[in-house]
């Protein structure tokens, strides 16, 4: 997770380490059975070949795992004294140095095996729903086992995404390892929120569930106020307005469907209206991509245009006696 809270990363060892390989002894196969021979193996070959024959033996492997894993750590264009390193037993899981290092003007979010890595919010609080709701499961099923200390590892992440909310209630995409900002405000706002009101359920504890709840009603008035035009067009990066795009008209409808405050049924109810009048095709029964003035782009993706809408009209629908009548 990327989070303030440094000494609370842990690290994992990955699936897909490079495997170190150890013999385990030679073996050839014969068209009815393949047979290994080990060093110590005392049957007589000659039981099972004919006399005369030439056996070719093919050296046997097997996956053997490193002992340990040894983490270096790097400024990344910081300052400091050098961090020790880390030996990790393999296949163990133990916390990570407290960080030490530190850049004028950039806040530390936490460590990435990536130079170059990318925090991106809303991808980050689908893995959060993920977690949650898996956790929710494993309350029903004791096989499930959160050996990973999932939901610390989301109470993190959500920390991190509170303290990354701009004071108008909205997210960047995400930053860099390097501080640097992606400042796009479009249809993944909605993502964020929608992710934060599918987990605030299982949530318990409090403040910290309220904090949680202030934090997605400051992010749905910004979607909901700002992001939305008074015709009901979603704008494309906010402040910038064109193309209006489908994916983004989906995601507000989709966003307001869920819950509702002042104004909300009306904003829905026009957001529909302006996406049906300029987006919907009557006599093939889809919608079109986007609208760049009077210019419509008349491309239909299946899913980017089509799957987006009908996702966003059937949570309407599901939704409809607590949001009056669509």
């Amino acid at each position: 997770s990327f989070s303030e809270f440094e000494t609370k990363n842990y690290f994992r060892q990955p699936e897909n380490q490079t495997p170190i390989y150890c013999l385990v002894d030679f073996s050839f196969a014969l068209l009815y059975s393949p047979k290994i021979f080990r060093n110590n193996n005392k049957e007589n070959i000659t039981s099972i070949v004919e006399a005369g024959d030439t056996i070719k033996l093919f050296a046997q492997w097997e996956k053997k795992a490193p002992t340990k894993i040894t983490i270096k750590f790097d400024k990344n264009g910081g300052t400091g004294d050098p961090m020790a390193d880390m030996e990790i037993p393999y296949g163990q899981s133990k916390k990570i140095t407290q960080n030490s290092y530190s850049r004028e003007g950039y806040t530390f979010i936490g460590y990435s095996p990536d130079k170059n890595t990318r925090l991106t919010f809303n991808a980050s609080m689908v893995a959060v729903e993920l977690f949650i709701k898996y956790l929710d499961r494993s309350k029903q099923h004791t096989c499930i086992i959160d050996k990973y200390d999932l939901r610390q590892i989301s109470y993190e992440i959500i920390n991190t995404m509170i303290h990354y909310q701009e004071d108008d209630g909205s997210w960047a995409y995400g930053y860099s390892a390097k501080g640097e900002l992606f400042a796009q405000r479009d249809f993944h706002q909605g993502f964020v929120i929608d992710s934060i009101y599918n987990i605030i359920p299982y949530i318990d504890e409090e403040p910290f569930k309220e904090e949680i709840y202030n934090t997605y009603i400051k992010g749905y008035n910004f979607l909901k106020n700002i992001q939305i035009g008074e015709k009901g067009e979603f704008y494309w990066r906010h402040p910038k307005k064109l193309p209006i795009d489908i994916h983004n008209q989906a995601q507000g409808i989709l966003s307001l469907s869920l819950f509702q405050n002042e104004n909300s049924f009306e904003t829905l109810q026009k957001t529909i209206d302006y996406t049906f009048k300029h987006f919907w095709n009557k006599r093939k029964h889809c919608f079109y991509y986007q609208k760049w003035g009077f210019i419509i782009n008349k491309i239909s993706y299946i899913r980017w245009c089509n799957a987006w809408m009908l996702f966003a009209l059937t949570t309407t629908l599901l939704n409809k006696d607590k949001i009056k009548t669509v």
